[in-house]
Protein backbone atom coordinates (compact mmCIF):
# COMPACT_ATOMS: atom_id res chain seq x y z
CA UNK A 1 0.00 0.00 0.00
CA UNK A 2 3.08 2.15 0.23
CA UNK A 3 2.50 3.85 3.72
CA UNK A 4 5.16 4.13 6.29
CA UNK A 5 5.20 1.89 9.27
CA UNK A 6 5.01 4.96 11.21
CA UNK A 7 1.83 6.29 9.78
CA UNK A 8 -0.07 3.05 10.17
CA UNK A 9 0.81 3.26 14.06
CA UNK A 10 -0.75 7.10 14.24
CA UNK A 11 -3.57 5.88 12.16
CA UNK A 12 -4.14 2.83 14.97
CA UNK A 13 -3.68 5.17 17.72
CA UNK A 14 -6.05 7.52 16.58
CA UNK A 15 -8.85 4.87 15.90
CA UNK A 16 -7.62 3.35 19.58
CA UNK A 17 -8.34 6.77 21.01
CA UNK A 18 -12.01 7.10 19.32
CA UNK A 19 -11.09 9.55 16.71
CA UNK A 20 -12.83 8.39 13.73
CA UNK A 21 -12.42 11.81 11.82
CA UNK A 22 -8.33 11.35 12.45
CA UNK A 23 -8.73 8.59 10.25
CA UNK A 24 -10.86 11.24 7.24
CA UNK A 25 -8.81 12.05 4.48
CA UNK A 26 -7.72 15.60 4.49
CA UNK A 27 -7.21 15.85 0.98
CA UNK A 28 -4.43 15.78 -1.40
CA UNK A 29 -0.38 16.10 -0.15
CA UNK A 30 1.19 18.17 -2.72
CA UNK A 31 0.34 21.35 -3.48
CA UNK A 32 -0.95 22.88 -6.88
CA UNK A 33 2.28 23.61 -9.17
CA UNK A 34 0.60 25.33 -11.82
CA UNK A 35 -1.05 28.78 -11.36
CA UNK A 36 -4.47 28.98 -12.62
CA UNK A 37 -3.16 31.78 -15.59
CA UNK A 38 -0.60 28.97 -16.55
CA UNK A 39 -3.37 26.19 -16.82
CA UNK A 40 -5.24 28.77 -18.89
CA UNK A 41 -2.11 29.29 -21.31
CA UNK A 42 -1.71 25.34 -21.31
CA UNK A 43 -5.24 24.69 -22.18
CA UNK A 44 -5.03 27.48 -25.34
CA UNK A 45 -1.98 25.98 -26.85
CA UNK A 46 -3.07 22.18 -26.57
CA UNK A 47 -6.74 23.34 -27.59
CA UNK A 48 -4.10 25.01 -30.95
CA UNK A 49 -3.31 21.25 -31.87
CA UNK A 50 0.18 19.71 -31.29
CA UNK A 51 1.55 20.65 -35.11
CA UNK A 52 1.11 24.66 -33.23
CA UNK A 53 3.36 23.64 -30.46
CA UNK A 54 6.41 21.83 -32.74
CA UNK A 55 4.87 18.31 -33.10
CA UNK A 56 4.28 18.19 -36.87
CA UNK A 57 5.11 14.42 -37.06
CA UNK A 58 1.79 12.78 -34.98
CA UNK A 59 -1.49 15.32 -34.66
CA UNK A 60 -2.01 13.64 -31.31
CA UNK A 61 -1.67 14.90 -27.56
CA UNK A 62 -0.15 12.65 -25.17
CA UNK A 63 0.99 12.38 -21.78
CA UNK A 64 4.41 13.21 -22.61
CA UNK A 65 3.68 16.04 -25.06
CA UNK A 66 1.49 17.61 -22.66
CA UNK A 67 4.61 17.32 -19.92
CA UNK A 68 6.78 18.61 -22.38
CA UNK A 69 4.26 21.53 -23.41
CA UNK A 70 4.33 22.91 -19.41
CA UNK A 71 7.69 22.54 -19.48
CA UNK A 72 8.79 24.53 -22.09
CA UNK A 73 5.85 27.44 -21.22
CA UNK A 74 5.65 27.41 -17.50
CA UNK A 75 9.21 25.87 -16.59
CA UNK A 76 7.45 23.38 -14.58
CA UNK A 77 8.27 19.67 -14.86
CA UNK A 78 5.81 17.03 -14.31
CA UNK A 79 6.04 13.10 -14.31
CA UNK A 80 3.98 11.07 -16.86
CA UNK A 81 2.42 9.54 -12.96
CA UNK A 82 1.98 13.28 -12.26
CA UNK A 83 0.41 14.24 -15.84
CA UNK A 84 -2.18 11.55 -15.58
CA UNK A 85 -3.09 13.04 -12.07
CA UNK A 86 -3.13 16.66 -13.13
Amino acid sequence: MRVTKRSVERWRAAWKQGEAQALCSTGPVARERLSKRQWTKVAALRDAGPGVCGFEDDQRWTLARVADLIGRICHVSYTLTGMSAA
